[in-house]
């Protein structure tokens, strides 16, 4: 007879959310996933991506030839199934993943072996009974809904689930809302604040490649509006002095002995170019109350690979992640080839499952707005922009 320990037999599957939710909700003593060489390298994600999120199990793999078939999807879940029992475990197949062909034989065993089987609905999140046995509504607690478990999720477990085994903490935003929101409400003093930096700072809109080149930065005045250039300093981005307000002093002056300190004066002059755009929309998106676990200028990416990529704004809501690429906009910002590029890299965070917003400032009215309109509808990417110096409430809805 099964005891309390429950085994979670799955057929591991791409999309990793699909096995990983089942380990949050049963929390098994044991897991074992059915994968092929396409899906080999998935079994450890979902189970490191479980203990990121408090639930650890033991892990066995049965390893099944590329395409297998309904009998021997069906004799390796029906083994595993025999040994579960035998150490007195109770068993749970999740049918969900792998190929159609997989999916009937893992169902078929539990049919046979009349043990209780489940399928991950992601479209509706929620589980569902396989109704193969009737323990399964006492194991979840009689809701089969994802809400007990989407608080358990955060960036980094649901990124590590598909394949990012690193994810910094990011930059705190709020350091620069009251900034960012004044830049929002007042579009004549945004252009300002962009001509300082592109059109007056840099000559050509090019940031100095040398550290010798942002020296000669010092004291030179910034002619950025002056309620945004109090707000600014106040937030450590501008200093002031007797003529008005300049890059700070002791950033440059740290560059005699710290060439890395260009970042800190990179980061500064992206401000003012548009990244306070990505402030704003994390203010709002915060504000919203439907996310959790909101992060601002985030780098993810494999463990080994180097410096991972900067993400503006990466999120949880329910048991997706949410991933929001912020532009400026404008003549030159080639909106339309960012949004595969927006796709692609949202998918590799949250796989297929993840919500996608492109956030842009500036107007999108032209043939390239409505563009631009019609390759994020294709891609089930959501636009943001602001109204009348607000991001509206629905944006993220």
């Amino acid at each position: 007879m099964a005891g309390g320990k429950i085994c979670l037999i799955q057929l591991v599957s791409e999309e990793t959310v699909q096995n990983l939710l089942p380990v949050l909700a049963l929390r098994p003593a044991s897991v074992v996933h059915v994968r092929t060489s396409k899906t080999k390298e998935r079994s450890n994600w979902i189970i490191e991506a479980a203990r990121q999120s408090g639930v650890e199990a033991f892990k066995k793999d049965l390893d099944l030839e590329e395409m297998p078939g309904i009998k021997n999807t069906y004799d390796a879940v029906a083994c595993a199934i025999d040994e579960a029992l035998g150490l007195e475990q109770t068993p749970v197949v999740n049918f969900t993943g792998g190929t159609k062909l997989m999916s009937i034989g893992a169902y078929q065993a539990a049919a046979a072996r009349k043990v209780d089987s489940i399928y991950v609905d992601t479209e509706h999140l929620h589980f569902t009974d396989g109704g193969t046995s009737s323990n399964l509504p006492r194991l979840v607690n009689g809701d089969f809904s994802f809400s007990p478990i989407g608080r358990m999720l955060n960036v980094d477990s649901i990124s590590y689930a598909n394949g990012s085994e690193r994810v910094t903490p990011g930059k705190d935003w709020r350091k620069y809302a009251e900034t960012a929101a004044f830049m929002l409400q007042h579009q004549d003093d945004e252009r300002r604040c962009w001509q300082a930096v592109n059109k007056d700072l840099f000559q050509n809109g090019a940031e100095p490649k040398e550290p010798e080149k942002w020296k000669s930065l010092k004291d030179r005045n910034l002619n950025i509006p002056q309620e945004c250039a109090v707000l600014a300093a106040e937030a450590g981005l501008l200093e002031r002095n007797n003529m008005g307000f300049a890059l700070p002093s002791k950033l440059i002056d740290e560059l005699n002995h710290n060439p890395r300190a260009v970042e800190s004066l990179k980061f500064i002059t992206s401000f003012f170019s548009g990244a306070w755009w990505e402030v704003a929309v994390a203010k709002a998106a915060s504000e919203s109350g439907l996310f959790r676990d909101l992060r601002w200028s985030v780098n993810i990416g494999a463990k080994y690979s180097g410096p991972g990529r900067e993400e503006d704004i990466v999120a949880v809501q329910g048991v997706q992640a949410v991933y929001v690429s912020c532009k400026r906009g404008g003549a030159k910002s080639r909106l339309l080839g960012q949004l595969d590029e927006l796709d692609n890299r949202g998918r590799t965070i949250g796989g297929r499952f993840v919500r996608k917003f492109l956030a842009v400032y500036l107007p999108l009215n032209d043939r390239t707005g409505a563009d631009v309109r019609k390759r994020a509808r294709e891609l089930n990417v959501k636009i943001i922009q602001p109204l009348k110096g607000k991001i509206p409430e629905q944006s993220f809805s």
